[in-house]
């Protein structure tokens, strides 16, 4: 009887001399959300509901990020990567290993400013690095 192709892949990697594949490539994450974000997060799994779990380093990164869920599934969909939600748990984030620099993408993307509510909720941000890429983010997204 026909199988669908998922599953088997599901039951090869379940072999622990195959690796696990990610929901979402390393250089699309970071072209999707930023290098400075892309080192606190990490895709973990796509569930078959659409769901995207994402690990963040802290839960401010959850928080925060959660405020982007609508950014980042936008774009995620425009690259072909259909999620419906983000949900975001804390715990251990691995470094990047994708070698690109993701600097010459981000200088080539329009920014624009902050319009005045947007950057006095932003300041509201403790982690001075969070607020820094949302910021960034912001820039690019009103840019764009």
């Amino acid at each position: 009887m026909p199988e669908p192709i998922a599953a088997i892949v599901e039951r090869i990697e379940r072999i622990e001399k195959f690796p696990k594949r990610q929901p979402v490539d390393e250089a699309l994450w970071v072209l999707v959300v930023g290098k400075v974000v892309a080192t606190r997060t990490r895709p973990t799994k796509l569930q078959p509901d659409g769901t995207l779990l994402v690990r963040t380093a802290s839960a401010a990164w959850s928080q925060e990020l959660s405020l982007l869920e609508p950014t980042i599934r936008a774009k995620l969909n425009q690259n072909g990567v259909r999620v419906e939600r983000l949900r975001f748990q804390v715990g251990s984030v691995a470094p990047i290993t994708t070698p690109f620099e993701i600097a010459k993408v981000t200088k080539a993307l329009p920014r624009q400013p902050i319009p005045g509510e947007l950057a006095a909720v932003l300041a509201e941000v403790e982690d001075e690095e969070l607020r820094a890429a949302i910021g960034a983010a912001l820039e690019r997204r009103l840019g764009g």
